[in-house]
């Protein structure tokens, strides 16, 4: 199966976008990578090559083939050539095969009524699904969904913590109640020891107008599946806070001695100490490694900046890496380091249509107000999007965030 895909790494940023594969069996497939093709192949790969699109059917047998009963059927050749008249001339008896190689009845009824991008799975009588990354889809997918549209100049929140899904004012689904509820449904899913819960929030179709606003908020990455496509026409967003990263992403190092989150070896190190001098926090890391933090003197060194990490597939999904500290303390006024940007998957059945922006940044390091060292920049989250199409004319930004001044 074939995963078009394409990964944009800019500074700290980790992005992919990708077309992927479908499940043509009852099982999970196969999940490699391949090179980009914007469409992907859409087509089931389960019928007869001769039924395929683009295979011509030749009808009329080569001159070198014969008929199969009486080439290889061994169904009365008479007797052997060099064998006598008289002698044991029995015709060749028929071969049969045993009643286990019979094909099953196909007694599954039909999918005609379903609307499937890739075609129907008799046996399951289900449509064929694309293979989601980090989580499976099938149970969300049997679920009776609705879709979601968000005009112009409404805001959608989404709270990775709780699940809360809220409407201007409108509370469309509570806090704290997994499953399906009001027709959107959410839980989360565990990712590999040491990477953070998944909060997955599933709809029939989701719309986000230009001028309208998707913000996420809350501690988990997130990832929304739709059993239809998805629009974003508007923005969708997450942002840190100081020192507090965006869903799915890593703390920064703030001045009261709290380093941040380890993140996977991406966190930007806090400024030395020497005297009355000081350095800046390093910056954090995630597709690329981060900037070192200002050094003003040899004994008082930057901050060493975080290491690039996380698989390049976005799997297990996480986001950016927080920066360091600046060096000289709270009794400096040293600077925090800035939040790791938010980490989104987007997982559809039919095409994900970007015109709008999807951003993840990192957020910036503190400036001293004093005599500290400024706080390094956080990384730029990840954005994950998967479906047979992927159409992207808008803005995919990860960017990752400035360091302070000291």
């Amino acid at each position: 199966m074939l995963r078009p895909s394409l990964l944009l790494s800019v500074a700290t940023l980790g992005l992919l976008v990708a077309g992927c594969p479908h499940d043509l069996s009852r099982t999970r497939g196969d999940q490699g990578g391949a090179a980009l093709d914007a469409g992907g192949d859409s087509r089931a790969t389960d019928g007869p090559v001769a039924d395929r699109p683009g295979v011509a059917r030749d009808s009329k047998p080569k001159a070198d083939h014969r008929p199969l009963g009486d080439a290889t059927g061994l169904r009365d050749r008479g007797p052997k050539p060099d064998q006598k008249p008289g002698t044991d001339s029995k015709p060749w008896p028929d071969l049969k095969p045993p009643p286990d190689l019979k094909p099953p009845p196909d007694t599954a009824p039909p999918c005609a009524k379903l609307s499937c991008t890739f075609g129907c799975n008799k046996p399951e009588n289900r449509c064929y699904l694309i293979v989601t990354s980090n989580f499976d889809a099938k149970p969300v997918h049997a679920l009776k969904l609705i879709g979601l549209a968000v005009a112009k100049s409404e805001e959608l929140e989404i709270d990775t913590s709780t699940g809360e899904v809220q409407l201007g004012s409108k509370v469309l689904r509570p806090a704290n109640k997994p499953g399906l509820v009001n027709g959107i449904y959410w839980g989360t899913v565990s990712q590999k020891t040491g990477f953070p819960k998944l909060s997955v929030v599933g709809f029939n179709g989701l719309s986000v107008a230009a001028g309208a606003y998707l913000k996420i908020t809350g501690a988990r990455p997130l990832v929304i599946y739709s059993k239809t496509g998805v629009s974003i026409k508007g923005t969708l967003y997450a942002f840190p806070v100081g020192p507090t990263p965006a869903p799915g992403g890593s703390a920064g190092g703030a001045a009261n001695g709290n380093p941040g989150a380890a993140c996977h070896k991406g966190a930007g190190q806090g400024g030395g100490n020497f005297s009355v001098y000081v350095g800046g926090g390093g910056g954090g890391a995630r597709g690329k490694s981060g900037g070192s933090g200002g050094t003003p003197y040899s004994k008082a060194p930057g901050g060493t900046s975080g290491k690039a990490n996380g698989p390049a597939t976005l799997s297990p999904l996480f986001g950016g890496c927080g920066g360091g500290a600046g060096g000289g303390g709270p009794s400096m006024a040293a600077g925090d380091g800035g939040g790791g940007g938010g980490a989104v998957q987007i997982s559809a059945q039919a095409t994900i249509a970007v015109g709008g922006t999807i951003t993840m940044p990192g957020g910036g390091g503190s400036g001293s107000n004093q005599s500290g060292g400024g706080g390094g920049g956080g990384a730029g989250g990840a954005i994950l999007l998967e479906a047979p199409l992927v159409s992207v004319s808008g803005q995919l930004a990860a960017n990752g965030g400035g360091g302070g001044a000291g």
